[in-house]
């Protein structure tokens, strides 16, 4: 997909990849969500937008996750709860355990392990999550 006026401003592009993301991601298509969520990403940063960057930092917590990082999904989970309520953002219940990838690290790590990097998600400024995401997702 060319970004042009006539596919939508950059955050309709971006609102786009992120909602397929999230359907990938659901039905565990972590391929497809992981090119989905790397133009997101891209997007996102080049654009300075943070609006949709909880939903693609769980995006990228998600195929961390899977791919046998559940350490780097745990702070980019964490990383994205953090901005979420930075923003103001009133999530319905359950919504960062299902959607930001928090209950899949909890359920991955043992003991403490995924407290302290859950926390240390939340110490990440903007710039570093979305480059710890692009990392955790190429």
């Amino acid at each position: 997909m060319t970004r042009d006026s006539t596919h939508g401003t950059e955050f309709e592009v971006e609102w786009a990849l992120m909602s397929l993301g999230q359907i990938a991601v659901a039905e565990r298509a972590y391929d497809e969500a992981t090119l989905l969520g790397r133009e997101a990403l891209h997007i996102a940063s080049r654009a300075g937008d943070v609006d949709l960057l909880p939903e693609l930092l769980g995006i990228a917590a998600h195929i961390a996750i899977d791919r046998g990082r559940p350490e780097d999904g745990a702070v980019l989970a964490g990383a994205a709860s953090a901005l979420a309520e930075s923003l103001g953002m009133l999530l319905p219940s359950g919504w960062e355990d299902r959607w930001y990838g928090r209950k899949a690290a909890r359920e991955t790590l043992v003991g403490s392990e995924f407290e302290k990097l859950y926390a240390s998600g939340h110490s990440l400024d903007v710039d570093t999550a979305i480059r710890t995401a692009l990392a955790s997702i190429d």
